[in-house]
């Protein structure tokens, strides 16, 4: 049997919607789209299937969803070492 999950968060379809289309972080705005097909009914493979990602995937962003809301769909800080070079400012030096 597909794994069926479910949204614990009250959010309605037309709000996951809105934040697709206002998301400008696409790592985001793909997460938001599992939410979507997820709470349209769809199993964790069948939406793996439509955005050809992993049923893996789809349930830890569904888990994570559940657990801390749409905060929870941002990427959290990595740890590290930092980076040598601060590619915004590379950007915005090539971009002069």
């Amino acid at each position: 049997m597909p794994e069926k999950l479910t949204l614990e968060h009250d959010i309605s379809l037309e709000e996951l919607k809105i934040l697709i289309r206002t998301q400008k972080d696409a790592k985001v705005r793909e997460r938001l789209l599992i939410l979507l097909h997820i709470k349209k009914g769809r199993t964790t493979r069948e939406v793996g299937e439509l955005l050809q990602i992993s049923k893996g995937k789809v349930s830890y962003w569904v888990h994570r969803f559940n657990e801390a809301g749409i905060q929870g769909l941002s990427t959290r800080p990595k740890s590290g070492r930092p980076a040598k070079v601060d590619y915004r400012a590379l950007r915005q030096a090539l971009s002069q």
